[in-house]
């Protein structure tokens, strides 16, 4: 079932009553499809094959690893077009990589099967998935575990006329993204992040922090616009080193 972001949003709300505020999910138009599992939803970008972004929220209750890890990709069920497949990946040099980290997931079955789903991973190099980006999502857990609440929002930078692997034509991304927001009654601050598809980057996440409005201009996406917009303006257009707890550029 394929639902759009303004029936996922219904259903979201009608919760016990209360309005609850899914900071995690882009802006989205009428026309855009939008595909939600049990922990995490996304846009599928058919001319691209992957995701044009993923979002979710992600609380320190939901930390604790007790699923055990899937050990294999496969097709999304509720992609209704032609999607990537794993003959698309094989010998291409490139890994599955996760875009909602499955570690991210472990602490349900489902959630954690779910993440294996192709349409939420994206050829990256083998030296960025297991070296940068894989630093940058444990540094998003270190957040969880000290702000207990953490809406993210993460993607392939996409574009016309990328390289492509597969009979299928997935593109491969140039860079990658994170948008991270932790807001409650006493604080809202964002961090965004355009990392680049490479090989020897080694940890170094904090020198590809930008401010959220900076990334909106890029991926011409409105992230966080839930946020009252007094929050929103202060929050997407500075980048607090100090509170995210980042090494800042001399």
């Amino acid at each position: 079932m394929v639902w759009t972001a303004f029936i996922y949003f219904l259903i979201l709300f009608a919760s016990g009553g209360e309005q609850v505020k899914h900071y995690e999910m882009p802006e989205t138009s009428s026309v855009d499809t939008v595909i939600c599992h049990t922990h995490y939803c996304l846009q599928y970008s058919e001319p691209h094959e992957q995701a044009r972004w993923v979002a979710y929220e992600f609380t320190i209750n939901e930390l604790p690893l007790t699923a055990e890890r899937a050990t294999s990709f496969r097709t999304d069920p509720l992609i209704s077009t032609i999607s990537a497949d794993n003959d698309d990946y094989a010998g291409s040099g490139y890994d599955k990589g996760h875009l909602a980290p499955s570690r991210d997931m472990a602490f349900d079955p489902i959630a954690q099967q779910e993440s294996f789903y192709l349409s939420n991973v994206s050829p990256q190099l083998p030296g960025f998935n297991r070296g940068i980006w894989r630093g940058l999502e444990f540094k998003v857990r270190k957040w969880v575990e000290q702000y207990e609440r953490v809406f993210v929002i993460t993607g392939p930078v996409l574009r016309d006329g990328l390289p492509y692997i597969g009979e299928n034509k997935v593109s491969v991304p140039e860079f990658y993204f994170k948008a991270v927001l932790v807001c409650n009654d006493t604080i809202c601050k964002t961090a965004g992040f355009i990392i680049p598809n490479a090989e020897g980057l080694g940890n170094t996440y904090s020198k590809y922090a930008v401010s959220v409005d900076s990334l909106e201009n890029l991926l011409q996406l409105n992230l966080f616009y839930l946020l009252d917009d007094d929050l929103e303006n202060i929050s997407e257009s500075e980048l607090d080193y100090g509170f995210w707890q980042l090494i800042k550029p001399e």
